[in-house]
């Protein structure tokens, strides 16, 4: 075979005959494969030949592009390009169009709303400024209705004779804009929902004024939570007809989705804007801290070093300064001095960029950045990067509760993409809607195109600290929605089929497979005996 491949010819075989030094002559074909030329052969057989290999690489290449575009999420609507319409939609002056504000614990929903209003981009049709925090409280025109102060199932009378004095707040005719904060509060109460319902219906049918809501989950969620509890003969109302309530009320809000990181954008509007940029590589730095010298305005940079500053009287210093980076003090004469300043890198950068990101997202873990840089301060950079995923883990102990309220905010979908995701880093593209939103509320990222969720603390929240009994109900979900039910029995045919063929063309071939299937079929329960060892459910253990 080896000759007959180089000379590109047949092999000669010669075979002694009975008669003497007569020779029997045994010649082959070419044994070399030859690929059939276009315009030889009869119908042009060589043309169709490489149309039809051409026609199959043509449709492998877009199954194959399919299947990755799936398998990595790579096919998701860009909503990023659209999100100043939230923006464009929060600031609109058409009040008669009330507002439905989501975003998850942490994001700063109702800071990043009164700043807009403290910086004029919210106001009146007629220029009427909107006034909240004003040191003469009866200029307020701005008012916040904490849903915390809602009656509950328990002590009704009490809390009901309290409600009714704080509506008499809420509906105080001076106010011409009404931010309902906490609507997630006591969702699973149907007194509280009854209670919450008659006061946005009175809310919205007055109309006198701008509503805006502000909440942690999804209307979905709460529609969903509100029909869960059974209903009882002394309720005064079935949930369904509720339902139906909140279906009419709800369908009047339009809603805008706020992502986690919102520090960075803040003041986008403002008339001072710079950037911060590396020293020595020319790119904008993230997550820089800028303050105003002897002032308490501070802001920091976005993903390409860029901040704002609110407008204020020329000269004045600011402090710029990063974990990772040399601290500097600049003298900003013109607002030119703002558009590129340099800063330098420091001795323990990469560990401190691990931090960052670890606690960037959410104004409470923005609070443990200062501890964490602080903790590891004794410790050599090489230590710091080796045992960051130790860190990690700590700062997601201290923030047990606070991912348990995150992870509570999201929706049945929400929980079941994001455990899939935790898992293996992959997740069934199919429900693009709910994916899409993961990505709006900032839960899941894509730094570089593949999916991933915010940070390793909440990743491994969600593998190991949301209870056996809810991680169990959702891979059991996970496992009837998968795609191996449907391919199953195909696989299966195919597997059969191609058993079948060595049976009768591969005598030999098949005799080993058999050999080495029976004993993969002794081993596997031992193996499988051993693992039960270190499972955690057997009760013998």
């Amino acid at each position: 075979m080896k000759e007959a491949g180089e000379k590109g010819e047949g092999t000669i075989t010669y075979r002694q005959s009975a008669m003497p030094e007569q020779y029997l002559k045994l010649q082959s074909q070419n044994l070399n494969y030859h690929y059939p030329s276009v315009f030889r052969g009869k119908a042009f057989n060589g043309a169709l030949f490489w149309v039809l290999l051409a026609s199959v690489l043509f449709i492998f290449y877009f199954i194959i592009s399919s299947i990755i575009k799936k398998l990595f999420s790579l096919n998701l609507p860009e909503l990023e390009i659209w999100k100043k319409l939230d923006k464009e939609i929060l600031i609109n002056k058409n009040w008669d169009q009330p507002l439905f504000v989501i975003g998850l614990p942490g994001a700063g929903k109702k800071k990043y709303l009164l700043e807009k209003i403290n910086n004029r981009q919210i106001a009146m049709d007629d220029g009427t400024p909107l006034l909240f925090n004003n040191a003469d409280k009866k200029k307020n025109n701005v008012f916040i209705a904490e849903l915390i102060n809602i009656p509950s199932s328990g002590n009704e009378e009490e809390e009901k004779a309290i409600w009714n004095e704080y509506i008499k707040q809420v509906f105080d005719e001076k106010n011409l804009m009404i931010i309902v904060n906490h609507f997630e509060y006591n969702i699973q109460d149907p007194l509280s929902n009854r209670f919450k319902l008659e006061f946005l219906e009175r809310l919205y049918l007055e109309n006198k004024c701008k509503i805006v809501i502000l909440s942690t989950i999804h209307p979905v969620a709460f529609l969903d939570s509100a029909m869960d509890h059974p209903f009882k003969p002394e309720d005064k109302s079935v949930p369904g007809q509720d339902l139906e309530r909140w279906h009419v009320l709800l369908g009047h809000y339009r809603i805008v989705v706020l992502p986690l990181q919102l520090h960075a954008t803040h003041l986008i509007d403002a008339p001072l804007k710079g950037s911060i940029i590396h020293e020595n590589k020319g790119r904008g730095l993230p997550d820089v801290s800028v303050k105003v010298k002897d002032t308490t305005v501070e802001t920091f940079t976005g993903h390409e070093g860029r901040f704002i500053l609110p407008n204020r009287p020329l000269p004045f210093t600011i402090v710029i300064s990063s974990e990772g980076y040399y601290r500097r003090e600049v003298d900003i004469i013109s607002s030119n001095d703002l558009i590129k300043i340099e800063l330098s890198e420091g001795p323990s950068y990469k560990s401190a960029q691990m931090i960052r990101q670890e606690t960037n997202p959410t104004y409470f873990l923005k609070k443990m950045q200062a501890p964490a840089f602080e903790a590891g301060k004794e410790l050599s950079e090489e230590i710091r990067i080796a045992k960051f995923d130790e860190l990690a883990f700590k700062l997601q102990v201290s923030s047990h509760y606070f991912y348990m309220y995150i992870w509570q905010s999201l929706t049945k979908e929400e929980k079941f993409l994001l455990y899939d995701l935790a898992e293996d880093n992959l997740v069934n593209s199919f429900d693009d809607y709910n994916l899409s939103m993961l990505i709006e509320k900032g839960v899941v990222i894509r730094p570089d195109g593949t999916l991933k969720i915010f940070n390793k603390g909440f990743r491994n929240f969600i593998l190991t600290a949301i209870g056996n009994s809810e991680a169990m109900k959702i891979k059991n979900q996970i496992k009837d929605n998968g795609n191996w039910n449907t391919l199953k029995n195909p696989l299966q045919l195919v597997i059969l089929a191609i058993l079948a063929f060595l049976l009768t063309s591969q005598e030999e071939a098949f005799a080993k497979l058999i050999t080495y299937v029976a004993a993969l079929g002794a081993g596997v329960p031992a193996v499988l005996k051993l693992l039960t060892l270190f499972d955690k459910s057997n009760p013998k253990t």
